[in-house]
């Protein structure tokens, strides 16, 4: 059995390491077998049963969403904040990866190791839940095997993130089998995957949004109060764990959750990487990128992520705090609701060619990103022109297209939206402004409480939802975007086209395919790309030994949690 040791793991490997197993032969995306404790505070005394010493403070750090779209419960992904105030910090995957998406990172599963179709992870054995209960192979059992897809939780992202990958798991999903076929426990620390096919980095990247769930605390929960009731709601949000306890394996456990205002952390000191040096984290959902701005100025908050790009020259001349610049690969889009009045694909492309992307990152986003061309993009394979042509401002093709495709330039195209968001509104008023032009007329929709029945819900009465969307380190994480079963059908071709890339072995015919699939997705128009998402991330001065390099993409080791304290 052969091994790839992570630390040569490229961002085009990561693409050539979506297959590397010939037939007959096996390649393997491997962490080494143990990994260095993250750190450890300094004893008085060694063995000295006092509390442990830390460097201390208070830090606070804030985010753009509201936290009641995912609660505690770790496993749902409903929200892209949970990588930041979950994952990573109360939780644990089986892996995680650098914030560059270049070298891969051992968290739960001290190594690994891939043998044919088989994943094979060994899980350490000093890990405890924050209520002292050991960690095991049973607990990855229980979240893979039975959360992950429980006809229950068919809401969740999870099923579809991993259930063309592992054998067994679309039947569980599906209500045709009582158990997952393809995985196992063959002891305490062990726990093997069984693939349909030689996956390995795509399967991995997967493996990033899968926070491990305590058996012991869920599991007592009846399977049945699990469901989605009438109002849309998923059953276990309602639960004492989704709303109090959050318990899990992380540096951090919570001590207090108001939803939509505050999450407020203490050490765990048992955690299996070292002791933590804060004295307490806090952790802000701001539901305005201003708000958040105005507190990072004033120092109340520590590390602001995804602040407004409206606010960057000014953050840059404030010595008290610095800039870090790291976009990843993310846009922000428009999910087209593609059933209905946008049901004709030219119409879509006619919607796309009435953007000018130019204009757009000049004047909102204040050229800290580059306009974009293209739906995704992989490691230096640069942009089909027959892609980006697609994405070229043209208001006479535009209006052509939308004229063919049966456009009824009498309605208005509907943004749903929960609020008008300070912070975005001027973008949407720039994306009316450009369709205007085109005579297409646009109104919001303005949904309040109901947002996420109706954009979850049939018949999912909207036309278009603003929001961003990752395409990852490899295709294998854009499969989701395109099977999200609200705004419309399966985009069946597409999700073909990566699958067969995720097993390919040749460069050259892996270049050749990521260009073909963006020349498909830029047809096609799913998602209506405005731009690259900026990644302006704000960190005071007062934050030591973080290393801390946010990122809006697929979950990563974006900030030292143990050794990361506040100066006063």
């Amino acid at each position: 059995m052969q091994r790839l040791d992570e630390h040569n793991v490229t961002r085009r490997n990561f693409l050539k390491g979506a297959a590397l197993a010939a037939a007959g032969g096996v390649l393997a995306a491997c962490a080494p077998a143990a990994a260095p404790a993250t750190g450890t505070a300094p004893a008085a005394d060694e063995g000295a049963d006092d509390m442990p010493m830390r460097k201390g403070g208070t830090l606070v750090f804030g985010y753009p969403q509201k936290t009641s779209y995912q609660n505690l419960l770790a496993m749902e992904h409903n929200a892209g904040n949970r990588r930041y105030y979950l994952i990573g910090l109360t939780h644990n995957c089986l892996v995680n990866i650098t914030a560059d998406y270049t070298t891969w990172l051992p968290e739960l599963a001290e190594s690994w190791e891939f043998d044919g179709n088989k994943a094979i992870f060994h899980l350490r054995k000093d890990v405890k839940w924050h209520d002292g209960e050991p960690f095991s192979s049973d607990d990855v059992l229980f979240t893979i095997g039975r959360l992950t897809g429980h006809p229950n939780v068919l809401r969740w992202n999870g099923v579809r993130n991993l259930k063309d990958m592992v054998v067994g798991l679309e039947e569980f999903s599906l209500g045709e089998a009582d158990e997952v076929s393809g995985v196992s426990a063959p002891d305490d620390h062990t726990f093997v995957f069984e693939l349909k096919k030689p996956f390995r980095a795509a399967f991995l990247e997967r493996l990033l949004s899968h926070p491990i769930m305590p058996k012991h605390l869920l599991g007592a929960i009846p399977e049945e109060q699990w469901a989605v009731d009438e109002q849309g709601q998923q059953g276990l949000k309602s639960t004492e764990y989704a709303l109090k306890q959050g318990t899990g394996t992380g540096p951090y456990r919570v001590t207090n959750f108001i939803p939509d205002q505050v999450v407020e952390y203490e050490p765990f000191d048992e955690y299996w990487g070292g002791t933590p040096q804060l004295d307490k984290l806090v952790f802000v959902p701001y539901t305005d990128h201003l708000a958040m701005a105005a507190a990072l100025e004033k120092g109340e908050c520590h590390i602001g992520i995804r602040t407004p790009q409206s606010e960057y020259e000014r953050f840059k001349a404030m010595d008290h705090l610095h800039v870090v610049l790291n976009h990843g690969p993310s846009a922000v889009v428009f999910y087209w609701q593609f059933r209905y009045e946008l049901a004709d694909m030219r119409v879509r492309q006619g919607l796309s060619l009435a953007l000018d992307r130019e204009r757009i990152a000049k004047d909102f986003f204040f050229d800290t990103v580059p306009p974009l061309y293209a739906p995704v993009q992989y490691a230096d394979y640069g942009i089909s022109p027959d892609c980006a042509k697609w994405y070229e401002y043209n208001p006479e093709l535009a209006r052509q297209l939308l004229e063919e495709g049966g456009w009824d330039f009498d309605y208005k195209l509907r943004y749903a939206v929960q609020s008008i968001s300070p912070t975005w509104e001027p973008l949407l008023a720039m994306c009316s402004e450009m369709f205007a032009d085109v005579g297409v007329q646009t109104e919001y929709q303005i949904l309040g409480a109901e947002f996420s029945n109706v954009v979850s819900n049939p018949p999912y009465d909207y036309d278009t939802q603003f929001s961003g969307y990752g395409w990852g380190v490899t295709p294998g994480s854009f499969i989701p975007a395109l099977s999200y079963e609200r705004f419309g059908p399966d985009t069946t071709e597409g999700i073909e086209m990566i699958n067969e890339i995720l097993v390919m072995e040749d460069e050259e015919e892996i270049k050749q395919a990521v260009l073909r699939l963006q020349e498909f997705l830029a047809e096609f128009q799913r998602h209506g790309v405005i731009s690259q998402l900026p990644g302006i991330h704000i960190v005071n001065n007062a934050v030591k030994s973080g290393n801390v390099v946010p990122v809006y993409g697929p979950r990563t080791d974006w900030i030292d949690w143990v050794n990361v304290y506040v100066e006063s």
